[in-house]
């Protein structure tokens, strides 16, 4: 898979200084290469997003309070949560309800929700990041 990135994103990830010139750094594995089957979708996204965004926090607890649920990827100081789905996670018919409650709750205390599957993950990676940066900027 390749990843274009403009010249502002190369510089923010380090991979350019100012004069342009190119900088080694170590990006997380998902990224530039082939990702490991051991990884959940996840745990992909998310250091994708944090290679982008440092800001971004894993599984944030306490966005409304006294509720006790996580966001699966959130960026707090934008109010935007990522939400991974899965199969599993939904067949059920108390985990699909209880997670339509908490994205309405979300969504009255002012927060935007993107939700991902793994197979956007797996294979429009670079699709979904553009959401999110599209989600960031506006």
């Amino acid at each position: 898979m390749t990843i274009r990135l403009t010249e502002r994103d190369a510089l923010r990830l380090g991979l350019l200084n100012k004069a342009g010139i190119k900088q080694t750094k170590k990006l997380p594995t998902g990224i530039g290469r082939k990702r490991s089957k051991t990884k959940s979708p996840q745990r992909v996204l998310f250091e994708c997003c944090q290679a982008y965004w440092p800001e971004c926090v894993w599984e944030l607890e306490g966005a409304i309070p006294g509720r006790k649920f996580q966001i699966d990827i959130a960026f707090p100081a934008h109010n935007l949560a990522i939400e991974l789905d899965g199969h599993t996670a939904h067949s059920f018919k108390d985990k699909f309800q209880r997670d339509h409650e908490r994205q309405n709750l979300l969504t009255l205390h002012g927060w935007r929700i993107l939700r991902f599957t793994a197979k956007d993950v797996k294979s429009r990676l670079t699709e979904s990041l553009d959401m999110i940066r599209q989600c960031l900027d506006g």
